[in-house]
């Protein structure tokens, strides 16, 4: 777990069961951190995990050959998507 430094400009008030919360302040007494830092630390490196999973595509090679051929020889629109585009660029006027 990395250590971020942070200010105290805002705040989140948590709840939690007593069987967690003796969990967690064990947690912190390990890594020699309060409770706050360990949870702040912890929250933080999760959130940067959870982001990065959702903002980066992985693809299997298969998936990837797929993508890249739809890319280089991409499927005439559907009306669907023809009515959308006009009704897009409508609106864009």
């Amino acid at each position: 777990m990395s250590t971020i430094s942070y200010n105290q400009q805002a705040s989140i008030n948590l709840k939690m069961n007593p069987e967690f919360k003796e969990v967690i302040v064990r947690a912190a007494q390990l890594n020699m951190m309060s409770v706050n830092a360990y949870l702040i630390n912890l929250a933080y490196d999760n959130a940067k995990q959870v982001i990065l999973e959702h903002e980066h595509l992985k693809l299997s090679n298969e998936e990837r050959d797929r993508f890249i051929a739809l890319l280089d020889n991409p499927p005439e629109p559907t009306e669907k998507a023809k009515m959308a585009m006009r009704k897009y660029l409508k609106e864009q006027n």
